[in-house]
């Protein structure tokens, strides 16, 4: 791969010219002559003696002259050291290339001996890249991550390749594609390509739009997956509710248990387990390529944090993702301040009535999960608004500057605003004083006199609020006659949620510590929420409050008021960043693992003098965050789309994201900054320059021969 190279090879023939000194030598050497005379006894050693002396003299001098020679022969073919990893900088030169192995070490991989496989195919490649390449090593999951530079000894990347471990993360492989396109444009190599290795899911293709690899990027792919989808049963996913108010409703517990095999999977058993115990086991049968929901309900009678999981039996080669897992907020009785726009003593009118009424009944054979104080709007403070998780106006038209802004920083404190419409609500006056909290201002009246009632069409079930009503026998939106409505504008801020049959909004909601351009993720914790009914709730525009769904939907609506109740998502993925907030002077804080392990957590600063703390889970399980006597509980699952091991085919990959254009004029201004092999030779000699320290070097070599021919007398 690199080594000593010569600029001006031929030069080196002029080492021969060493051999002169020892040419003359041989030639001109002085002949001792045999002369006969009288006695010499004395003087005889003394003369073998200097003549052996003179000998090693000419002998050393020969060497050194002849050492000169070579040097300097060496010294004009301009020798220099060309190694790769002193050609990652700017030097470049036609022929080389810079090539980023890119392992994928996803939760898939663990699948057989996938991984194993990888590793091979990668060493493979780089053993046998040839003396030009640049190579450098990236695993990527749920990202990219460079393990070796591009230019990289090879011994370097072999040792990184040997180390590669496998993640619990989910695969995201056009990100992953994106970032190494990213880095290999900025290259200056005249051939720039990524070898991908991986077993090639389908689902880590998802997301890609129109995507392709940039001018003169190509893409190698190494397919590890064994060319056929691997069979694989497991809970894709559990559903349950973020917020649980204790003593309220049985709540939904659901998962999905999928089956990838291509024979029916029967008489498998689906084990609910809480909090270490086991509370229900139920029966599921799942077609061959098909999936099955299985529901628990169970009724959470105390506060805190409730974690379990729902495990299947099923024998096969990934026995990790058999069991999903969850944890459940379980909150204590909810206070709900409830502003009554017209508490007239006509019940069909009273709004605040059926309000109170669904959300504490009176008969109740259970406490209500709700405490509900009802007063007027004069008398809405900032003061009663401290009191409370959450407040509810129903069909109040406009309230106080002052009520505002108390309404203004009960939602920064992470509070909850509800609002009803009604007869008193005037758009203008609304808009004036309540649009600054609400999910969109108002407009006129929905529908005319004469006009036919609307009623509920369409409803988002993906929603907290609607998310127990999904399926049959669960509640029908659709039987309430809404005789008159508010229309809504300016809601480009909110998210509706349910429209009425004429595809008007009936529900909004919004996020108000949502930064719009960042989206829902990267939301400051803490922020409330308000949400809007276009409608009533007194009999006056409609007949909801009659019907047997209106009670469970005002317990879902209140419910997800409690925003700073909810506290952080305690339901994440492995590779999914973990904020949660631990209050004032939170001291040491500790989070422990699944395996059991303890580890300290730095704090950092949130708002005021709030503090928080952060950890991204890389296995799945229960993770339990302790500080000054309290403790946070999180569950952390697969990504759901990971043990689906159905492949994409490699060159379906690859046709899909080569760039149909060259890049004519980016491709130009790449070839021209280029050097030609001899020149970038030259540059890395001329930095070098090993032959002035070689000339230097024959400078003290004939000095020295100079003294010692000298001393000798020998020319």
């Amino acid at each position: 791969m690199g080594g000593l190279n010569f600029l001006n090879g031929l030069f080196l023939a002029g080492a021969a010219a060493a051999l002169v000194p020892i040419i003359i030598h041989l030639v001109q050497r002085r002949r001792v002559q045999r002369v006969v005379f009288g006695s010499v006894r004395f003087l005889r050693k003394m003369s073998q003696r200097v003549v052996r002396r003179r000998r090693l003299t000419e002998l050393l001098l020969i060497l050194l002259r002849a050492l000169a020679l070579g040097i300097l022969a060496v010294a004009f073919a301009r020798p220099f050291f060309w190694r790769p990893s002193q050609r990652a900088g700017a030097t470049t030169v036609l022929g080389e290339s810079a090539i980023l192995v890119m392992v994928d070490n996803s939760y898939s991989m663990m699948e057989s001996d996938r991984l194993k496989q990888a590793k091979q195919k990668a060493l493979d490649f780089v053993r046998h890249a040839g003396p030009l390449a640049k190579v450098g090593l990236a695993t990527f999951s749920t990202d990219l991550q460079v393990v070796c530079e591009l230019g990289s000894e090879p011994a370097d990347v072999g040792t990184a390749i040997e180390a590669i471990e496998p993640s619990w993360r989910g695969t995201r492989l056009t990100e992953a594609l994106k970032e190494a396109n990213d880095r290999l444009l900025r290259r200056e190599e005249q051939q720039r390509r990524i070898v991908l290795i991986s077993d090639l899911q389908q689902s880590a293709w998802r997301y890609r739009g129109d995507w392709q690899l940039g001018p003169g990027i190509e893409l190698e792919v190494l397919d590890v997956g064994g060319g056929k989808d691997a069979a694989n049963v497991f809970v894709e996913e559990v559903a349950v509710p973020r917020l649980v108010v204790a003593g309220g409703f049985p709540e939904s517990i659901s998962a999905k248990i999928t089956n990838l095999t291509d024979q029916p999977a029967n008489n498998m058993e689906v084990v609910l387990t809480l909090d270490g115990r086991e509370v229900e086991r139920r029966p599921v049968n799942v077609q061959a390529r098909s999936d099955s929901p299985v529901r628990f309900r169970y009724a959470f009678a105390k506060p805190g944090d409730v974690v379990g999981s729902v495990s299947v039996s099923s024998a096969d080669s990934m026995p990790a993702d058999n069991v999903g897992y969850f944890c459940v907020h379980v909150t204590p009785r909810v206070r709900l301040l409830l502003v009554n726009g017209d508490a007239s003593p006509q019940l069909v009118r009273n709004d605040g009535f059926f309000i109170q009424t669904a959300l504490v009944p009176a008969t109740a054979d259970r406490p209500s999960p709700f405490e509900v104080r009802s007063i007027r709007p004069d008398q809405l403070t900032g003061d009663e608004l401290s009191k409370v998780d959450a407040v509810i106006l129903a069909n109040v038209g406009e309230v106080t500057p002052a009520a505002v802004q108390a309404l203004k920083q009960f939602l920064d404190d992470g509070g909850g605003v509800g609002i009803f419409c009604g007869a008193n609500v005037d758009a203008g006056k609304f808009n004036q004083s309540l649009a600054a909290v609400a999910p969109c201002k108002l407009g006129g009246l929905g529908r005319g006199k004469g006009d036919d009632p609307v009623i509920i069409s369409e409803v988002d079930f993906r929603h907290e609020i609607f998310a127990p009503f999904y399926g049959p026998h669960r509640g029908d939106f659709g039987v309430a006659q809404f005789r008159q409505y508010c229309q809504v504008g300016d809601a480009y801020a909110a998210r509706v949620l349910a429209w009425f049959s004429n595809r008007a909004p009936a529900l909004l909601e919004k996020e108000f510590g949502k930064d719009e351009d960042k989206g829902l993720q990267d939301k400051p914790l803490g922020k409330g929420r308000s949400l809007l009914f276009a409608s009533a709730t007194d009999l006056e525009w409609n007949d909801f409050c009659l019907q047997g769904v209106f009670a469970p939907f005002l317990h879902q609506f209140a419910q997800r008021l409690c925003t700073q109740q909810a506290g952080s998502e305690r339901n994440v993925l492995v590779g999914q960043s973990v904020a949660h907030r631990v209050g004032k002077a939170a001291g040491k804080v500790e989070l422990r693992t699944p395996e059991g392990r303890s580890q300290s957590l730095a704090v950092s600063p949130a708002d005021g003098e709030e503090q928080m703390v952060g950890f991204v889970p890389e296995k799945p399980g229960i993770y339990q965050v302790t500080w000054k006597g309290q403790t946070a509980r999180f569950a952390a699952n697969l990504d759901p789309e990971e043990p689906n091991l159905a492949q994409l085919e490699a060159k379906e990959l690859v046709a899909a994201v080569r760039s149909e254009s060259a890049g004519d004029e980016g491709e130009a201004r790449r070839t021209a900054t280029v050097l030609p092999r001899k020149a970038a030779q030259e540059r890395v000699e001329n930095s070098q320059r090993l032959w002035f320290y070689l000339a230097a070097l024959v400078l003290v070599i004939l000095g020295i021969e100079m003294i010692l021919a000298a001393r000798s007398g020998t020319a």
